[in-house]
């Protein structure tokens, strides 16, 4: 079959970033911030780089994150920036 009939899917920047923020706001419950601190402050970097992209895309408007880490890391109102320490 020659694929190059075929059209590339078009990929929004938006549902690829609610994709990765998906993955790595699971990924960052899961991490031990004392045992892999590097780790654990990449992926809530990578978080807070993506923040913009999802509140763009309307994510936030159908669902809102499960744990304060995320929503701070959101900077959401409900949970204050001082939330993020209480999880390191």
């Amino acid at each position: 079959m020659d694929m190059s009939s075929h059209a590339k899917p078009q990929i929004n920047p938006q549902q690829g970033a609610v994709a990765a923020f998906v993955m790595l706001a699971g990924a960052v419950t899961d991490i031990d911030p004392w045992r892999f601190p590097e780790e654990y402050r990449l992926h809530c970097h990578r978080i807070r780089q993506l923040a913009p992209l999802v509140r763009a895309s309307g994510l936030l408007g159908v669902m809102s994150p499960n744990t304060p880490l995320i929503a701070t890391l959101l900077m959401l109102p409900e949970y204050p920036a001082s939330a993020l320490m209480e999880h390191v």
